[in-house]
């Protein structure tokens, strides 16, 4: 738990002027998700929580479906620090929002 914590007031230090209350956290069901601490930090900075119902894949399935994606289409194995990872996603991300496109599977 404390590790999430320490995540999160991460992103309020340095993204504080950024969260508009657009950005949702997403995060599979463990301790943190039940978390009252957790639930606390982020309604206090205006972040909402991705909630979605024991058993229902289709809840965060557009999530999912881009983390499955990003770690397909990454090679996450050529970062070696935490601080090469953040910038390598940044850019994917960027990539995937902009210069991508539709993939169109037949």
């Amino acid at each position: 738990m404390n590790f999430v914590i320490k995540i999160i007031e991460f992103l309020i230090e340095n993204y504080k002027s950024e969260l508009d209350g657009k950005v949702i956290i997403h995060s599979d069901q463990g301790c943190h998700y039940t978390s009252i601490s957790y639930q606390d930090i982020l309604k206090n900075h205006n972040v909402n929580q991705s909630i979605s119902r024991r058993g229902n894949c289709w809840d965060n399935a557009p999530q999912e479906t881009f983390h499955a994606i990003l770690k397909s289409e990454m090679n996450l194995k050529i970062y070696n620090i935490y601080e090469q990872l953040a910038l390598g996603i940044n850019d994917y991300i960027t990539y995937y929002n902009y210069d991508r496109g539709l993939l169109i599977l037949i």
